[in-house]
């Protein structure tokens, strides 16, 4: 294995993976509050937060599938690389490279969760119109929106969001 956590930090990601955003938010919320930790970082309600509550959302997942996805390379073609003289830096990148297609689901899951989170976002960014939005929250207020074509656009958008992107940039 390429990659060790201890028994400890490994339970404490995969758990992470489970954390509802709502609970995420008010953590980051809790921390970052006037009275809070790091209240005098005077965060809370910034596009900031925002980032910080879907990084800590994401973070698992990424952690955690990245992990298996270099576990998953043989541990022979480690070995073998190491024996040719390969240096730590040589070794991981020859890792990564042999999984980087994992890596790129990995990457893409992680973007998927923290992109369509709204609890974490609306907790510590607020939802303040005309200042700070996440996709969930303009996707809602697009569907309130009346305007003429907006069924039209609508389905564009759902049908371009059908279409696997990540399969059309990996070659085969």
């Amino acid at each position: 294995n390429a990659i060790k956590f201890t028994e400890q930090g490994e339970v404490v990601v995969r758990a992470g993976m489970a954390v509802p955003p709502v609970v995420a938010g008010l953590v980051i919320g809790i921390l970052f509050w006037r009275t809070g930790p790091f209240g005098g970082a005077d965060l809370l309600y910034t596009p900031s937060a925002m980032i910080l509550a879907q990084a800590l959302l994401a973070f698992p997942i990424a952690a955690t599938l990245a992990a298996t996805a270099i576990d998953a390379v043989p541990g022979s073609l480690a070995r073998q690389i190491v024996a040719l003289g390969a240096t730590r830096v040589q070794l991981f990148v020859t890792l990564v490279v042999e999984a980087r297609r994992a890596l790129i689901v990995a990457a893409f899951a992680a973007l998927a969760r923290a992109l369509t989170e709204v609890g974490a976002s609306i907790i510590v960014g607020g939802n303040i119109l005309g200042t700070l939005f996440s996709c969930s929250l303009v996707a809602y207020a697009f569907a309130r929106l009346r305007f003429r074509g907006r069924e039209l656009l609508f389905n564009v958008l759902i049908v371009s969001m059908l279409i696997p992107w990540q399969t059309l940039i990996i070659p085969q």
